[in-house]
């Protein structure tokens, strides 16, 4: 019986051990795009990278819908120069790859592509990839020709051009702004490096190999011979 409570007592100090140790994020990615589109325009599409791994590899693949266009991409945030980064373009399918070593956690892929003539929905597909595992980000694009009067502000229309969709709201009359009362900041808590929760499951197991030790059931000892 006392084996196994030596046992249980090994068991529950090696989940409190493995608890300690930090907890890993994936990497994130938001695509930034015009939603709606006139037929032929040129727009950008722009991924910020966030919880990058610093110093390895990053892998980001987008699939452009049929009948766009791809013109220019840029990187910024990676340890490489633009000509160094890995690329690959596979045309017949409308996919485009970038491969680059991050230098911070936050980082952004930023491309142009022009629309096609013809008007429907799109679709745009990526995925990508870093050492704590993988994501995907699918995104809808509408192309249609853009007029007044549809609800919408966007392409080239103003206020002034186009009144019905960009007029402004009338200003609201400013209520005086009250007092504020500053309060203090509770202090941040530093999360605490990688390399102690290491040293702490060592320690923890160090002590339960001796409770482990002590408790272990001793042999009887003989009994010594009469004279």
């Amino acid at each position: 019986m006392r084996s196994v409570s030596v046992f249980a007592t090994i068991f529950t100090i090696l989940v409190l051990s493995f608890s300690l140790v930090t907890v890993v994020t994936a990497a994130s990615v938001a695509r930034n795009m015009p939603k709606r589109v006139s037929p032929g325009e040129s727009f950008s599409v722009e991924f910020k990278v966030t919880n990058a791994v610093t110093g390895k590899l990053f892998i980001l693949e987008d699939k452009l819908p049929q009948g766009f266009s791809f013109n220019s991409w840029d990187v910024s945030g990676a340890a490489e120069p633009k000509e160094s980064i890995k690329t690959r373009f596979l045309k017949d399918e409308q996919k485009y790859a970038w491969s680059f070593t991050p230098t911070k956690p936050t980082v952004s892929i930023k491309y142009t592509t022009t629309a096609p003539t013809a008007t429907g929905e799109y679709f745009f597909d990526a995925i990508w990839f870093d050492p704590n595992g993988q994501s995907r980000n699918k995104e809808k694009v509408v192309v249609r020709v853009i007029t007044c009067g549809d609800g919408f502000c966007e392409g080239g229309e103003t206020e002034s051009s186009c009144p019905k969709d960009c007029e402004k709201a009338a200003p609201t009359k400013e209520k005086p702004p009250k007092e504020e009362v500053k309060e203090e900041a509770p202090p941040t808590k530093e999360k605490p490096p990688k390399w102690i929760g290491l040293v702490i499951v060592v320690v923890l197991l160090l002590v339960a190999a001796l409770i482990y030790y002590f408790m272990r059931e001793k042999p009887p000892k003989q009994s010594e011979k009469s004279e």
